[in-house]
């Protein structure tokens, strides 16, 4: 039995940041599939330079990317306190990784490939945990 697709969030985003296109558009398939809004960014200082303390909804982190990886990414939204949801999604999991990603506040730490029963359930529990968290702006 397949889980109903929820319902869209018009304010809420799910924002997919990966240097690997085809990686970009097989997860924007997957979540728009599941009736999701979806943005997508090739590198760390795209989706940062759009990202403000009131967006809505969660962030689909690779690691390992040109430039700014992904975990300075999440370093940068926790000292810029925008408090979206991070979602660590990596082909290069290891402990020490995870360690850091969980220190700086990461919801999850998904290893690619991931299945994706999995990616969405953890992808709905981030947009319920961004909507916990911003009671007043629901």
């Amino acid at each position: 039995m397949q889980p109903e697709a929820p319902v869209p969030q018009s304010d809420s985003t799910v924002f997919v940041v990966d240097d690997d296109s085809a990686m970009r558009n097989s997860l924007r398939w997957l979540l728009e599939s599941a009736g999701l809004h979806v943005e997508t960014f090739a590198n760390g200082e795209d989706f940062l330079a759009i990202c403000r303390p009131d967006g809505r909804g969660c962030v689909l982190l690779d690691v390992r990317m040109p430039g700014i990886d992904g975990l300075a990414v999440e370093r940068l939204l926790h000292e810029r306190r925008i408090p979206l949801p991070v979602i660590i999604l990596t082909a290069h999991a290891d402990a020490g990784t995870a360690a850091r990603a969980s220190a700086l506040g990461a919801l999850a730490f998904l290893k690619k490939p991931c299945d994706d029963t999995v990616l969405l359930a953890t992808v709905q529990h981030a947009l319920a945990t961004d909507r916990q968290r911003r009671p007043g702006q629901a």
